[in-house]
């Protein structure tokens, strides 16, 4: 009888475990790094852009040539970005609250948009950039448009390392 009953329990563990949502990961490219042909560094990342925590909307990447960090938010579909937050700096220096959830208001690239646009980059100087390795965490508001009506809004993260909080949101280590 006892048997049964542990079998009976890891078959409904089973059942309820293989109902959860999967992210695509196949198509994260975290970590692809080139060289351009004259020395300076090409694509440091690219990796896909979740809206709502498992919706693929796009993608977020970053460039690097000899004057900047550039980092591109790419939205697909009918996703549109509304507005984009940008962390960018030391990681023991990104912004999270007492429980290790991110605080966006405190990322400091802050852009509003009009909702029309699909792809947005921010230029950072390489000069302010810290030594030794950096955090990115990019997140936006974004829209799903249909015949131009707005009819979902959500906001969005790029995939990387979770936050150690209870919500949800992901940070890249460099």
């Amino acid at each position: 009888m006892k048997n049964i009953i542990t079998i009976l329990g890891i078959s409904l563990l089973g059942i309820l475990t293989s109902c959860a949502i999967e992210r695509n990961e196949s198509s994260n490219e975290l970590g692809k790094t080139a060289k351009s042909s004259d020395g300076t560094s090409g694509e440091i990342f690219s990796t896909p852009a979740f809206a709502g925590q498992t919706i693929e909307v796009g993608k977020v990447s970053a460039t690097m040539d000899s004057e900047y960090l550039n980092i591109t938010y790419a939205l697909t579909g009918d996703w549109y970005l509304t507005e984009t937050h940008l962390w960018v700096g030391q990681c023991d220096q990104l912004p999270v609250n007492d429980q290790g959830n991110p605080i966006i208001g405190s990322f400091p690239y802050q852009t509003t948009h009009d909702g029309n646009i699909t792809t947005y980059t921010y230029q950072i100087p390489i000069s302010s950039l810290p030594e030794g390795g950096y955090c990115i965490s990019a997140h936006a508001v974004v829209v799903k448009k249909v015949d131009g009506v707005v009819v979902q809004k959500e906001t969005m993260f790029a995939y990387g390392t979770d936050f150690e909080g209870k919500r949800w949101g992901w940070y890249y280590q460099y």
